[in-house]
């Protein structure tokens, strides 16, 4: 909701600084993910209203990563 930073890996993949609602699909960004665990960092600027964000993680061609794990380390 509104303009969104990204970084993988302590780089900069993919930065879009608008006014706008949620979008499931508003941008697209590529990244190479290294072995094993990768560092993801998302930044939503916020202008009125609610703050909001969607991440979907697919290969190049769309499709689902097999293995593919997460962790948000909320539990730490």
């Amino acid at each position: 909701d509104d303009g969104v930073k990204v970084w993988v890996n302590g780089k900069v993949v993919h930065a879009n600084n608008v006014e706008r609602g949620i979008g499931s699909a508003d941008d697209k960004a590529e990244a190479v993910l290294k072995e094993g665990w990768n560092d993801f960092l998302l930044k939503i600027t916020q202008n009125v209203m609610g703050c909001a964000a969607c991440v979907r993680i697919r290969d190049a061609d769309g499709s689902v990563i097999e293995g593919l794990r997460f962790d948000t380390g909320a539990a730490r």
